[in-house]
């Protein structure tokens, strides 16, 4: 039988890159009309083909980065949408740094221009450690999950741009955190983790951060369970565990730097007003150091977890040949 104009042979099989599989991110996009989905885009990342024609904010190519270029991305990413993405990490971190700056008894940080304030006023995180410890280690343990969540709520982000969408808040927010169950569960496997190995001098702290550092992306992108999850991330980050540590301890030292660039002089200069507008001021400061600090932890996090699956398991090869070789509508 003659071949139907505009339609592809019998038994040909279309491919696209994809989008992830939920109903959130494949509403119909005003800019081409759906295709079939592909098989090997799904196997690559867990969702049909994304529309032909669209253009999605893509900063990032996919390929291998060192360390250095990740964090550079993850600059890059967080320039590329964001209000979007401050917006929806604001959500979950403002009301958390609220309630830690109450439990540590005044605006201090918890990195270093808070504990160099703590020494200098003899007060702060320091005291709160000695007159409220429950207080401050559960205040630190909801940090250590709001970052995590921000972490899922990027990689939900930047997996909607890849499959050519461009979320808002509300659609970050809503497929980001749609899964309570498999984020609870991920985050309470590895703070056990973390928890126990914090026991064996610091090595026991380290390794579990290096073995969960694409955890959030893993359990955004590929939605999966969170036992299913933590095994997915020790399985990639397993394979290059010497170079994810330096990319863990980078994080932590650019973290740092961005915080001091954004906090030491606005927390000097609060010296000179009123003591409320003193509160005020580096309360702000605080949660808006904060918000950016989770978002930037976040996009590395990502970064790593695609640069993993490029390195490791051919990612961009994949796609790149499921769109070479695509029908035209």
């Amino acid at each position: 039988m003659d071949e139907v104009e505009g339609q592809p042979e019998a038994g040909s099989r279309p491919s696209r890159s994809w989008t992830p599989p939920d109903a959130a991110w494949t509403a119909p996009d005003a800019r081409a009309d759906p295709t079939p989905t592909s098989a090997a885009a799904e196997r690559a990342l867990g969702g049909p083909a994304r529309p032909v024609g669209a253009e999605p904010p893509d900063p990032i190519p996919l390929r291998p980065m060192t360390p250095t270029a990740v964090f550079d991305a993850a600059f890059e990413v967080l320039k590329t949408r964001p209000r979007v993405l401050l917006g929806a990490a604001a959500v979950l971190v403002v009301p958390t740094q609220l309630l830690s700056l109450w439990a540590r008894g005044g605006a201090y940080p918890a990195d270093l221009v808070g504990w160099l304030a703590a020494l200098d006023e003899g007060t702060g995180i320091n005291h709160a450690l000695e007159t409220r410890p429950a207080a401050v280690w559960a205040t630190g343990l909801a940090e250590m999950l709001v970052t995590f969540l921000v972490g899922a709520l990027v990689a939900r982000t930047v997996a909607a741009w890849y499959a050519g969408r461009d979320p808002d808040v509300r659609e970050v927010l809503r497929t980001g955190l749609g899964r309570p169950v498999a984020l609870a569960g991920a985050f309470a496997g590895m703070a056990l983790v973390q928890g126990l190995g914090s026991l064996v001098l610091c090595i026991g702290v380290v390794v579990p951060l290096v073995w969960y550092l694409p955890l959030a992306p893993t359990l955004a992108v590929e939605q999966l369970g969170g036992a299913a999850a933590l095994r997915r991330s020790y399985q990639l980050a397993s394979r290059r565990l010497a170079s994810l540590l330096g990319v863990v301890v980078g994080m932590a030292f650019v973290d740092q730097v961005v915080r001091l660039s954004l906090e030491a002089v606005p927390w000097l200069l609060a010296d000179q007003l009123p003591e409320v507008a003193t509160l005020v001021v580096r309360t702000t400061l605080v949660v808006i150091v904060s918000v950016v600090s989770s978002v930037f932890i976040g996009a590395a996090s990502t970064l790593v977890y695609f640069d993993l699956r490029v390195r490791t398991e051919g990612l961009d090869l994949e796609l790149e040949a499921t769109d070479a070789f695509a029908l035209p509508r």
